[in-house]
């Protein structure tokens, strides 16, 4: 019993210790990651550190017409796709949205 009780005050003293040092800790981290985002070093810029390449994670999040063909605002393309390409199973059906009426 006495062993039972001095691993739970152990536990205990542990998640205090634990609460302590996240509330010195954590501040002092997110001022460092605030200033970073500041200057532009976060993972969401160009020049970021903490992504999966040099430039961030996120650099070309919102460029992808860049990596498409380029065209000209206002021109519309209709792409269809083939029946082949289509995975319908005949055994199951096709999904009809019923509509509730009160």
């Amino acid at each position: 019993m006495e062993t039972f009780l001095s691993v739970i005050l152990i536990i205990i003293i542990g998640f205090y210790l634990v609460g302590k040092l996240l509330k010195i800790f954590v501040p002092i981290w997110i001022r460092k990651k605030m200033k970073d985002f500041e200057q532009g070093k976060g993972p969401f810029n160009n020049g970021g550190t903490g992504g999966a390449n040099s430039q961030g994670a996120w650099s070309n999040f919102g460029n992808r017409q860049s990596q498409e063909s380029k065209k000209e605002e206002g021109d519309v393309t209709i792409t269809k796709t083939k029946d082949e390409d289509r995975n319908i199973n005949k055994e199951i059906g096709e999904y009809v949205d019923f509509d509730e009426v009160k």
